[in-house]
């Protein structure tokens, strides 16, 4: 006994100031390592359930959403993407259809990476029931449109018509359409495809859609209207030098144009000319010519004249 205290004696008196450094240089360290990692931020994140045992799906989920806190220096909080942070929990054993499970959720169904420590789970459990799987072949309604063309109208083609649903028995007759999301037509000014996702997020219980995916063609139509200008008069066009003389039978027609709405409602009749040429002509005699038609813009634009031919009564005469 005496050994020991004199020991004990000497480890205090011998070197006692290099041993009192050494407890408060670690003492200092202790509390700067468990300050830098006191931090703490918390996100929302989803719960995700994942079903190994063939043949159950989920019914009723009353959780699916939790907060979680996490603890950690301000290097590896940052390093987290809440993005992509999910509670998986995978239950075990055998899972019953007659009454509700409650499942709790521990941190180690949560994936932070090695360096943070989850400090609380609100709420921390979670009550699931289940049931037996089906599936179901539901239609899938005509995607809606978001905008408008530059000009027209869209005409909208999809497929497929039908999508394979799974998810609890109970669940699948009350289910008979799933809707997409919308495509994107503003200021659009010709045909295109598009890939769209089936939408179901009123219905979470769904647990698998094949296929999941839609593909859209969209038809870009210009939408026409038609406008009629009646008894325009028929111009000659010859030779201003020659001394020729010509005729016309009639000497008026009617022009039907038709062109896209903001294009036709611009064009005024004074603007409209019709015409025949007789520029070429040497001999006198009768000819059927046809009608020509000249406007300042006629680009994109649909343009008849009735009657189409004409009679022309050419003279020859003297240079």
């Amino acid at each position: 006994m005496k050994k020991i205290m004199k020991r004990v004696k000497i480890f205090f008196t011998t070197n006692w100031y290099l041993k009192i450094l050494a407890v408060v240089l670690a003492s200092v360290t202790f509390f700067t390592i468990e300050r830098s990692t006191r931090f703490e931020v918390s996100y929302t994140i989803p719960v995700e359930i994942k079903i190994e045992e063939t043949g159950l799906a989920i019914l009723e989920q009353d959780t699916r959403k939790i907060e979680v806190v996490f603890r950690g220096t301000q290097e590896d909080l940052r390093k987290l993407q809440p993005e992509n942070l999910r509670a998986v929990i995978k239950p075990t054993g055998t899972l019953q259809t007659s009454e509700p499970s409650k499942l709790k959720i521990y941190p180690k169904n949560i994936d932070a990476g090695r360096f943070v420590k989850i400090v609380d789970i609100i709420p921390s459990y979670v009550n699931i029931t289940f049931s037996e799987e089906g599936t179901k072949q539901v239609f899938i309604a005509k995607p809606q449109t978001v905008g408008k063309p530059f000009f027209g109208v869209a005409e909208l083609e999809y497929s497929p018509n039908y999508t394979v649903v799974t998810g609890p028995e109970q669940r699948l007759p009350s289910l008979n359409i799933l809707a997409t999301e919308p495509v994107d037509i503003d200021g659009r000014v010709a045909s295109f495809s598009k890939t769209v996702k089936i939408l179901h997020a009123n219905a979470d219980w769904i647990s698998e859609v094949n296929p999941e995916y839609v593909t859209v063609k969209v038809n870009i139509i210009s939408k026409h209207e038609t406008k009629i200008f009646e008894d325009l008069p028929i111009k000659i066009v010859s030779n201003p030098n020659s001394k020729n003389s010509a005729m016309v039978m009639p000497q008026t027609a009617n022009v039907t144009l038709q062109a896209r709405e903001e294009i036709i409602n611009k064009i005024v009749k004074d603007e409209i000319s019709i015409f025949v040429d007789v520029t070429s002509f040497t001999e006198t005699g009768e000819y059927e010519v046809p009608l020509s038609i000249f406007l300042p813009e006629d680009e994109d634009i649909n343009k008849t004249v009735e009657p189409s031919t004409v009679k022309i009564t050419f003279k020859a005469g003297t240079e």
